[in-house]
């Protein structure tokens, strides 16, 4: 076995090293794309909370986009691209949310790659987003990533 796919488990990574020590260990995609949409859920609750004192509600728009902001980006129709859009001009006048989006949207391209020439363009594209967002929750995911 060269690679294995597993979730993100420091249990699970010592297990397969004891086992399988020369195996390369990789994050399987939908472990991947989760990630990410935690963290845009995290960013999405801190900055209501910041600028609202309270939790969203569904007269907010950023909260009544709550599961718009996690859908794939390519798998969105025009109409909920103007809504994110919009959202995004709105509600997000500081930029910080549509920069945690772009950086989620950015790791789900990582899985997609297709040779390690890409993934690592692909890579390098999302330290440039994740410091460009400067949040504590894009730099966590970073870290997170750059572990695996």
């Amino acid at each position: 076995m060269q690679v294995a796919a597993i979730d993100p488990s420091a249990a699970f990574r010592k297990a397969l090293r004891m086992r399988l020590p020369r195996t390369a260990v990789s994050v399987d995609a939908f472990h991947l794309v989760k990630l990410g949409n935690d963290m845009l859920t995290e960013v999405r609750q801190r900055l209501t909370q910041q600028t609202h004192g309270r939790r969203g509600r569904s007269i907010d728009p950023v909260w009544a986009s709550r599961r718009l902001l996690l859908r794939a980006g390519n798998t969105l129709s025009a109409r909920a691209r103007d809504r994110l859009t919009t959202m995004f001009a709105t509600d997000g006048a500081t930029g910080k949310l549509q920069a945690a989006w772009l950086v989620k949207e950015q790791l789900r391209t990582l899985p997609a790659t297709g040779s390690l020439t890409d993934a690592v363009a692909a890579k390098d594209r999302l330290q440039v987003l994740v410091e460009k967002a400067a949040e504590p929750e894009t730099n966590r995911l970073w870290c997170t990533i750059c572990r695996w």
